[in-house]
C-alpha cells in the first residue's frame, strides 16, 4: 500500500491493510508514519505530484509523470445536447469562480466584472459558469442575467463539467478541481491563487498560467477562516483580464 496524503487517518488505513509493504513519507505529519514500513525521504519544495512520484521512485517503482484526463464517453450525449441549445457553436471562456473555502474564492464581483469585461471587449463570445449543483444561485448573482453568459453548473455530473472545461477556449479559476481538469486536458488557462502556493499546488506542469495574489503570506493558512478573501481580493481584475487576453491570443482563439 503506498500513502501519498501522510496524514493520521490515511496512515491508520496503512497500518489497517496489513500489507507487507506499506510506503509512506519519513515527514508524514500527525504520527502517520507510525504505520509505515518503508518511509521515504523526498526533497521539500517540490509540486505536489512530483513529491508523489519521488515517494514512488523511492520505493523503487519508476513512475511515470502523465496527468493527461479524458473525458468519459457516457456524458458526451448531455454535454451535446446542452451545449447545441445553450451556445451553439460558438467559443467560449469557461469560468469556475466557486470554492470548497472561501479563502481561496476570487470575490464574486470580481467575476462578474471580469466576465463583462471579457463580452464587451469581443475577447470571448460566450461566457460558461462551472461549479456544483448547490451552486447555481451563486452563480446566477455572477451572471447577472447578462447576455452571452450561460450557467452549466447543475446540469450533470462532475464529467460534463469536465466536457465543458475540455471544449473551452480559455479556463479561469480559483485553485480549485476545474483548474486541474484544464491542465489535464491541456486547455489554456488562468489559475488564482491567494493563500495557497500554485508552485506546490497548481496545475501540474501549467505553474506558470497562474497569477499569485500579492498578498500572498506563506505563515496563513487556507483553512483559517478569519482571512475571509482578503487574499484574494488583492488580485485586481485588470491583471486577470491581461492574462486571459494574452492566452486567447496566444491560441488564436476569441
Amino acid at each position: 500500500m503506498v500513502d501519498a496524503q501522510g496524514l493520521a487517518r490515511s496512515g491508520l488505513m496503512a497500518l489497517a491493510s496489513r500489507g507487507r509493504r506499506r510506503i509512506g513519507f519519513a515527514d508524514a505529519g500527525e504520527g502517520a508514519w507510525l504505520g509505515y514500513t518503508d518511509r521515504i525521504t523526498v526533497p521539500d519544495g517540490l509540486h505536489a505530484v512530483d513529491r508523489m512520484l519521488a515517494l514512488l521512485k523511492g520505493a523503487g517503482m519508476e513512475p511515470i509523470a502523465d496527468s493527461t484526463l479524458f473525458v468519459p464517453e457516457d456524458v458526451e450525449v448531455d454535454w451535446s445536447s446542452w451545449r447545441s441549445s445553450s451556445i451553439g457553436d460558438d467559443s467560449y471562456v469557461a469560468l469556475a469562480p466557486t470554492s470548497r473555502w472561501v479563502s481561496k474564492e476570487w470575490p464574486a464581483e470580481f467575476w462578474s466584472e471580469l466576465a463583462a469585461r471579457l463580452l464587451g471587449d469581443g475577447h470571448a463570445r460566450r461566457i460558461v459558469l462551472l461549479g456544483g449543483s448547490g451552486e447555481v444561485e451563486r452563480l446566477a448573482e455572477i451572471a447577472g442575467g447578462r447576455r452571452g453568459i450561460e450557467i452549466a453548473a447543475g446540469q450533470g455530473t462532475l464529467a460534463f463539467s469536465m466536457a465543458a472545461v475540455r471544449d473551452a477556449s480559455l479556463v479561469v479559476a480559483n485553485d480549485s478541481a476545474m483548474i486541474h481538469a484544464a491542465a489535464g486536458l491541456g486547455v489554456p488557462l488562468v489559475g488564482l491563487f491567494g493563500p495557497t502556493d500554485a508552485s506546490i499546488s497548481g496545475p501540474f506542469g501549467r505553474v506558470s498560467d497562474c497569477i499569485t495574489s500579492p498578498a500572498a503570506d506563506p505563515s496563513l493558512h487556507y483553512r483559517d477562516t478569519q482571512i475571509g478573501d482578503r487574499v484574494m481580493r488583492a488580485i485586481s481584475v485588470d491583471s486577470v483580464q491581461a492574462a486571459c487576453i494574452a492566452r486567447l491570443s496566444s491560441e488564436g482563439k476569441a
